[in-house]
């Protein structure tokens, strides 16, 4: 009969625990701590809080520096389809003239030159339901969030590179800074919630507390140069919101619009000038005193307006279900699709009501929001279809079409 050596046993068991611990932590002190919102690996998708996956490297055939700008045959209708699939948002590189979007699982195209093919896709994995995205300073990036409007996911994506860059799962809610390594951000610092600014310079994210305690719940961000950022509540039509300004110089924070129902401030792409509706109005505003620049004789949102030199390009529903709704809530909620007519205000001496409407386009077809103004061509994404479209302002049809209305 074998007998067995209890002790020998135990003390084998306890030389390889002793051995395995001593492993572990050789390893945690060669691996480093553990960082908030790391860089995005080349060779590998990065992962944000809440399962949103952002692919870190591009898929795009297209090479680089390529000119993107949309071309057609003259004789066709002003108005083209531009994408092959719907869009959940969209921008223009001014550099390479590229047209990105992103599509309603997240994933990245570029709009194909000459629509003689399909759209590239340039990230293959996509980043889920897009909950917002905005533009950088130049153009070249866009800085999104993902998934639950009140708990999003933010990612930063690189048209040039080609690649996302998640932020650390601390950040609430961001805005673009003064150029494209800064941002500004409510983020959790412990238990409660600060603004910062956050470093997106380098490879790793760094984040520098401005004001520890800052309790702004359901607002919407906007930096305006040099040293404004502005604190948006967002607004419905049955409670009053407001407007705060906050001065990153000194970390005042200034009341800039008192309660207003139904309250949305939405900034051109250019920060020149800001959109608002407030009351059940829609305004043109200046963005540094938040007054009135004309008078504006029709009713529209700012999500159907665009600022391109000193022209406003907006579409104004002309359906009678938009003028009778309980706005903005009816529409941002999908409650109700207009049809638009598309205006034009020129800003340039101020802007009168009568003189300044020169073209009114009767589309008849399309309900806009998210216009954009690049070279000639106003592109926008139709709600009834949710695709890009392109109006091609030069056309002799364009032309013609908005003397005969103007007349």
């Amino acid at each position: 009969m074998v007998r067995l050596d209890y002790k020998k046993i135990i003390i084998t068991l306890l030389i390889v625990a002793v051995a395995g611990v001593t492993i572990y932590f050789i390893w945690g002190g060669v691996a480093g701590p553990e960082t908030t919102g790391p860089a995005a690996s080349p060779s590998a998708s990065s992962t944000l809080p809440g399962g949103l996956s952002l692919p870190a490297t591009g898929t795009s055939t297209a090479p680089a520096g390529v000119t993107n700008t949309i071309s057609f045959p003259s004789d066709s209708d002003p108005v083209f389809k531009v994408s092959d699939q719907p869009v959940s948002g969209y921008w223009i590189d001014p550099q390479t003239e590229g047209i990105f979007y992103l599509n309603g699982e997240g994933k990245v195209f570029l709009i194909n030159k000459n629509k003689n093919g399909e759209d590239t896709e340039i990230v293959k994995q996509g980043a889920g339901a897009l909950n917002s995205i905005e533009v950088g300073p130049n153009s070249q990036k866009i800085l999104a969030a993902f998934g639950d409007p009140r708990s999003p996911q933010w990612g930063i994506f690189d048209d040039i590179d080609q690649t996302w860059r998640p932020l650390p799962g601390t950040v609430l809610n961001a805005t673009w800074g003064e150029n494209n390594g800064v941002l500004y951000g409510i983020v959790q610092n412990g238990n409660v919630p600060a603004l910062a600014s956050i470093d997106i310079s380098k490879s790793d994210v760094s984040t520098k507390i401005l004001i520890k305690d800052f309790r702004f719940q359901d607002v919407r961000l906007s930096f305006l140069p040099p040293s404004t950022l502005y604190i948006i509540e967002r607004g419905a039509s049955e409670y009053s919101s407001r407007v705060w300004g906050v001065t990153t110089s000194d970390l005042s924070i200034h009341p800039l619009l008192d309660s207003r129902n139904g309250l949305i401030l939405n900034p051109s792409d250019d920060r020149r000038v800001f959109f608002s509706f407030q009351g059940n109005a829609f305004h043109i505003l200046d963005p540094r005193t938040l007054n009135t620049v004309t008078p504006i004789p029709f009713l529209t949102l700012p999500q159907k307006c665009a600022f391109g030199g000193v022209i406003t390009y907006c579409f104004v529903p002309n359906s009678l279900n938009f003028k009778n709704a309980n706005l903005p809530d009816d529409y941002l909620k999908s409650k109700i699709f207009t049809t638009d007519s598309l205006y034009e205000v020129n800003l340039s001496n101020g802007g009168t009501a009568s003189s300044d409407l020169p073209k009114i386009i009767n589309n008849g077809l399309f309900d806009a929001v998210s216009p954009k103004f690049s070279k000639g061509f106003l592109y926008f994404i139709n709600r009834s279809d949710g695709y890009l479209y392109a109006l091609n302002l030069t056309s002799d049809q364009f032309s013609q079409a908005g003397q005969n209305v103007g007349d």
